[in-house]
């Protein structure tokens, strides 16, 4: 059952307002303060969010035309397994059609996370930490889409037209032919709001901001049918490459030769 038109709205203005609020606070800023060229790359990011946000689901709904058949019953036997966490929140919160759109607006915040993550880098931390936040969003999207391809997921609100209140418990798991996104594993939302955690664990507000909505997350990606707990799952270990691979190659042989000191003497080496 497709929601309703002015569900859609609401639970994307939230994120259209603030990139567009952003827009307009960083052109300003930027004819005032020429000279601070951070201002400028604050503009560009902004700009390009929507519409590139834009972009990634139309990708995204081309994917399905290359793997038209799904694996989501394979992966719901994983979820029955727990008990289906996905299926108890929905019905939890199927009949709260304003605490439903509270969430969908949380899930549609994704741009908006990263333009945050990028901007306390910009202003508060190093060129190379930037840029390692840059290369960790690129990688998310380069690495993401072959597993579409390969595990192709659709989710449970697309898999089962009556989800939350009709789901199969006893079946013989088979492929299905979906026509939609086959963007379920790994979920990059759960993944954006751990990686946002690692990248802002320096500073105890954002640390905590960011935590909380990983846990908002968690629960919205579950909620609304566009996950499986077992996609979530999935994030963890992908979150954990894309930062290895993000991180400058430099810096990560200096790491690994000082902690392979340390455990050669069994001391702490001091670090200037």
């Amino acid at each position: 059952m497709k929601p309703p038109l002015v569900f859609s709205l609401f639970a994307t203005l939230p994120s259209s307002i603030i990139a567009g609020f952003l827009i307009l606070y960083f052109s300003v800023k930027g004819s005032r303060h020429r000279e601070e060229k951070r201002y400028d790359r604050m503009l560009i990011a902004s700009v390009f969010i929507i519409p590139g946000s834009g972009l990634c689901a139309a990708v995204l709904a081309c994917l399905s035309r290359l793997v038209p058949y799904k694996l989501d019953e394979y992966v719901f036997r994983f979820d029955l397994a727990f008990g289906a966490p996905g299926v108890m929140l929905g019905q939890f919160f199927a009949p709260h059609l304003w605490l439903q759109t509270a969430f969908a607006a949380i899930y549609n915040l994704l741009p908006c996370i990263w333009l945050l993550v990028y901007a306390v880098h910009l202003w508060s931390a190093s060129e190379e930490e930037t840029k390692c936040v840059v290369r960790a969003y690129v990688l998310f999207l380069l690495l993401a889409i072959p597993i579409y391809l390969v595990f192709p997921v659709c989710g449970p609100y697309y898999a089962f037209p009556r989800f939350p209140f009709e789901v199969p418990a006893h079946f013989a798991p088979h492929l299905l032919r979906l026509d939609a996104p086959p963007n379920g594993v790994p979920s990059l939302h759960a993944a954006t709001a751990l990686v946002s955690v690692y990248f802002l664990r320096r500073w105890r507000m954002w640390l905590l901001l960011s935590s909380i909505f990983l846990v908002l997350t968690v629960i919205a990606t579950l909620e609304s049918g566009e996950h499986y707990l077992f996609d979530l799952i999935a994030a963890v270990p992908f979150t954990a490459v894309v930062l290895f691979l993000a991180q400058d190659r430099r810096r990560r042989e200096v790491q690994l030769r000082r902690s392979a000191a340390e455990n050669a003497v069994g001391l702490p080496i001091a670090r200037n």
